[in-house]
Parts: C-alpha cells; structure tokens; sequence
C-alpha cells in the first residue's frame, strides 16, 4: 500500500529534491508525496484526499502559515502525523508546533537523510497506533494485607505475532531499562 505524504511547502526547489531524493520510494510506489504552496491549499488537500498518512509543513508560508494550519487541522480533529520544517529555529514556534501534535520538527536546511528518518519514525509510530500496539495500562496486585495496590503506569507492547504476550514499561520507577524491556519483549514483570 502507498503512503500518501502531504508536502506543505511554498518552495519549488523543496518539491524537486524530494522527488529526486525520493524517486526509488516514488518508483516502487511505497510513497506518494501531494504537494501545496500553502496551509489553504494543504487544508483543501487533507479535506478532498482522506487517504493522507503524513503531512511535512514549513512553517513560514503566504495566505496560511504551518501554524494556522496545524491548528486548524487538530480543531477539526484531522489525526494526521506531523513533521514541521523551517528555516528558523525559534524557539516559541517550535513551542506552539509542539502543542499542536507535532513530534517532529527540522530546522532547514537538513540533509535529506534526515528527513528520510523523521518519515519512516513517524509512520512507524503510527502504525504502531493502528494495530493496538500501543496501549496504557494500570496493573493491580493483591497486597499481603488483602488491600489491592493499583501499579502503573505501564505502557504495554503487544507483539505483532501473538497478542497475548505482552511486555511493559513502567512510567515513573527506576530499574535497569526495565530488566532489558523483559528480556526483549517476553511478558509483564512479576510485581
């Protein structure tokens, strides 16, 4: 299946490196990139074009900008996964970006490569989401005292092949990486 990308960038320079850099991706058809010079042509794209697995926005564009966009995007509820670009590293703006879902953010220029990386997180992360392979969970245990003691919390990794092993990480208690993520994703810890 084709990842469709939106490219949301006001440089045509931009548009031809990615489909130079690209052009392997493109060829075998495991990406698509959609381009728009602007946040109202990319919100008239996401609206027309469901299938939209990523979106890369420059922050500084004419008639809507990266951040107008993003906000926009998460007041509709659009759950597109981000990666911002821009030639400033303003702190404030990277700031609001984040507050907005982005997980992702470049300052330009950037070697390709990178942005190659940012892309295959980013949709691994999201397809991670899809299956459930995510999940937060709180674990409770009978106390010797007969009291229930709630655990957690954890964040659970279910196993692509078997779903009913499952293996932990505990948000908030110190431990060597989780006994190595128990053993490299066995089950859940004895508590």
């Amino acid at each position: 299946m084709t990842t469709q990308i939106l490219v949301v960038e006001d440089e045509p320079s931009f548009q031809k490196m990615l489909k130079q850099y690209f052009r392997h991706q493109i060829k075998e058809q495991k990406y698509e990139f959609i381009f728009a010079e602007n946040g109202k042509e990319a919100l008239k794209e996401i609206l027309e074009n469901q299938q939209i697995n990523l979106a890369i926005v420059d922050i500084k564009m004419p008639q809507m900008d990266g951040l107008e966009l993003l906000t926009i995007m998460n007041y509709i509820n659009l759950k597109i996964d981000t990666i911002v670009i821009s030639a400033y590293g303003d702190m404030e703006k990277i700031r609001k970006a984040m507050n907005e879902g982005v997980f992702d953010f470049l300052t330009k220029p950037f070697e390709l490569e990178i942005l190659e990386k940012a892309i295959e997180n980013n949709l691994r992360r999201k397809s991670a989401k899809k299956i459930g392979y995510l999940e937060k969970r709180y674990i409770s245990k009978k106390q010797p005292t007969g009291e229930e003691k709630e655990y957690g919390p954890y964040i659970y990794f279910r196993k692509r092949d078997e779903d009913k092993k499952l293996c932990s990480i505990y948000l908030g208690r110190e431990e060597p990486w989780l006994q190595k993520l128990f053993e490299l994703t066995e089950e859940t810890p004895e508590l």
